[in-house]
């Protein structure tokens, strides 16, 4: 078993008093992973035969062509001269002329914090005039903020859904990707197996991981025909070659089922963990599991007890649940009932099955104990 001081890049535990997060709305859960793999534009220097002079006097002059070279150049992180606050400047001043272009650059930077401080207001307001100008990525991000909240007052999944539809039928890889979750789950509209396969396969040999993770997905079940674990594989690895932790976690699967591949458990925990020092709480609470079962070695409740955390402060019901048990019964951390049954009861909060019972059952202990002490 990979021990906390073998976790090269994992943060550290979190203090036993660390609360649960509020339970958030189920869009957010839908779209978090969404928010994971959002592809950024790399924007190179504009070509421009003149020399850099001509072009810092033409924006100077309110050339909005100009302008707009400026901040490419200025703002590409691999090229010569990067200065993202100087790209700032110039995209805002294009943006300022009437350039949508300009601005979808701008709100990407500044929603991003490519180098900047990020300017929540400011990136909105340059995203809504790139939408409505019809730019593609602009009507992307704008969907992925409405579709889990953050920043606004509450998620509007049918305007993010409006938004998805608009990028995707310009070719906009992501934008068909998670419109494709859209459909295949009827979030705020209709569902549509077929549309969402037609979505995820664009996405898929557009190159976009998830995309290709939902192929994945789909060849294991008969929406394609007959079931094929070795063409899931295929696509697996592709999407996992570019980072995404979910499409490791589904490869680890297949190798601990032996579908499509040679069976190895060895290969499943080394994905498994891959997707976990990643974020990714499915993966994270695995590990829990695994390590508290002893599945690769002598168990280890502490060790189970890291992940679970992890995952249980993303929002992962069950590891919440476990979380409070271990809690409640001092399974190798701390005892502390308090914390126990708020973890217990965030999990109730979740819809997990056996946690409203559970805390019941320990507030009863509890109060059951301070009587005692009376």
């Amino acid at each position: 078993m990979v021990r906390q001081s073998d976790q090269a890049g994992l943060a550290g535990l979190p203090a036993d008093g660390c609360r649960p997060p509020r339970r958030r709305g189920g869009m957010i859960r839908v779209v978090a992973m969404l928010a994971a793999v959002v592809l950024l534009v790399s924007v190179a220097a504009a070509a421009d035969d003149r020399t850099p002079q001509e072009l810092w006097d033409a924006a100077r002059g309110g050339e909005v062509e100009a302008q707009i070279a400026l901040g490419d150049y200025y703002g590409d992180p691999e090229g010569p001269e990067p200065n993202p606050e100087t790209a700032v400047y110039w995209y805002g001043e294009a943006m300022n002329n009437g350039s949508s272009e300009a601005a979808a650059r701008l709100g990407e930077m500044l929603l991003d914090g490519d180098g900047v401080e990020p300017d929540f207001g400011r990136a909105m307001e340059a995203l809504e005039m790139a939408a409505s100008a019809g730019d593609a990525m602009a009507q992307y991000r704008l969907g992925t903020i409405h579709a889990n909240g953050f920043g606004i007052a509450s998620p509007d999944a049918a305007r993010a859904r409006g938004l998805f539809e608009l990028s995707a039928a310009q070719g906009y890889p992501a934008a068909q990707a998670t419109l494709g979750v859209f459909y295949q789950q009827g979030i705020a509209g209709a569902q549509s197996n077929e549309r969402a396969i037609e979505l995820f396969r664009a996405a898929a040999q557009a190159g976009h991981p998830l995309g290709q993770y939902h192929l994945g997905v789909l060849h294991l079940t008969e929406l394609l025909g007959e079931p094929d674990p070795a063409a899931a594989k295929t696509w697996f690895e592709r999407a996992a070659a570019q980072g995404l932790p979910q499409a490791d976690l589904a490869l680890a699967q297949l190798y601990m089922s032996g579908r499509g591949v040679n069976p190895s458990s060895q290969k499943a925990f080394e994905l498994v963990l891959r997707a976990a020092r990643a974020g990714l709480p499915d993966a994270q609470f695995q590990l829990g599991v695994w390590s508290a079962h002893g599945a690769f070695g002598e168990p280890d409740q502490s060790e189970a007890v890291f992940w679970y955390r992890r995952a249980a402060e993303q929002g992962h019901p069950d590891a919440q649940y476990l979380m409070g048990n271990h809690l409640a019964t001092g399974r190798g951390v701390r005892k502390d009932m308090d914390m126990a049954l708020e973890w217990l009861a965030a999990a109730a909060r979740a819809g997990h099955p056996q946690a409203r019972q559970r805390l019941e059952t320990y507030k009863a202990m509890q109060d059951g104990e301070a009587g005692k002490q009376e």
